[in-house]
């Protein structure tokens, strides 16, 4: 019963700690990181020496699809 008390007199903390749980949750790690200035290399991977960002690879995906969906289409 003890225990029931003290977490009833800090009700007020325990939903401040739930609620920036579930912020924390909810937001990209990108996207926190480049809040505060340490999001400077995005780079998702390396071919050939150069870095991929995510938007060549995004790009590069699409492209892909496309032309894998306007081959398809011939058959």
């Amino acid at each position: 019963m003890a225990m029931i008390e003290k977490i009833r007199r800090q009700s007020g903390l325990l939903l401040i700690m739930i609620g920036l749980g579930l912020v924390g949750f909810l937001l990209p790690y990108n996207a926190v990181m480049k809040m505060f200035g340490r999001g400077g290399n995005s780079a998702i991977g390396e071919i050939n020496g150069r870095s991929v960002s995510p938007e060549e690879w995004h790009d590069a995906i699409q492209k892909q699809e496309g032309l894998f969906r306007y081959s398809g289409n011939n058959s």
